[in-house]
């Protein structure tokens, strides 16, 4: 497929997930938000904003500069409560242009792969809920590989399994740490923000930078 807004064919795209395919980053974002201010927590309401796109390790880490490991546990057990709660009513839905770009890339032969930050067993439930996990030719998630993103670990490995030039490849990402990632693994990134505009050194990082999947072509 001729891309004419990164002038060059692509033979492969590969996807993150959460906030990019699926609107999770924004339930968790709420979820959030409501144990803090149900237990009064000394975190800062845009802390989640700050830390989006890391792996869970990179997200404790980050957290414990505001609360103590317990409290940490509790508050964690709380927004996954909540987070299944919404997933369970129906509020987990795919992104807008989520399933218009995967159909024109499958129909221009291009194989897809998806390279996310989160755990294999949430990936592979929502994406079967959701009816597109037979969409995807590669699947890794962050047990794939040593280093999570903004480590280049997961789309060289994914990359590597596609069996494609990084030339002729193309990441989409919703997030500064998984712009990172794919510069180095030297794969051409298109960034589409979610929760928050893209900041001047985001835009700047990434190849292209659209407001919706549904603008690509």
């Amino acid at each position: 497929m001729y891309s004419s807004q990164l002038g060059k064919d692509i033979k492969g795209a590969i996807f993150d997930m959460d906030g990019l395919l699926i609107n999770s980053e924004q339930l968790y974002y709420e979820a959030g938000l409501a144990v803090i201010e149900k237990d009064n927590l000394p975190i800062p309401k845009k802390a989640y904003l700050d830390i989006k796109g890391y792996s869970s390790d990179q997200f404790k880490k980050f957290y414990l500069n505001f609360i103590d490991e317990k409290t940490f546990a509790n508050f964690m057990k709380q927004t996954n409560s909540y987070v299944e709660q919404a997933i369970n009513s129906g509020k987990l839905q795919l992104m807008p242009g989520v399933k218009q770009l995967i159909n024109q890339l499958k129909q221009a032969g291009v194989k897809l792969g998806i390279a996310s930050n989160n755990h294999r067993v949430f990936i592979e439930q929502v994406l079967t809920q959701l009816a597109i996990r037979n969409c995807f030719d590669v699947i890794l998630s962050h047990e794939a590989v040593n280093q999570p993103k903004p480590s280049p670990d997961i789309y060289c490995a994914a990359q590597k399994k596609l069996a494609i030039a990084p030339s002729q490849l193309i990441v989409f990402e919703d997030s500064g740490p998984g712009i990172k990632a794919a510069n180095g693994a030297g794969i051409d990134s298109v960034l589409v923000p979610d929760l928050r505009d893209a900041t001047a050194k985001e835009r700047q990082q990434a190849t292209l930078t659209l407001d919706s999947l549904s603008q690509f072509n």
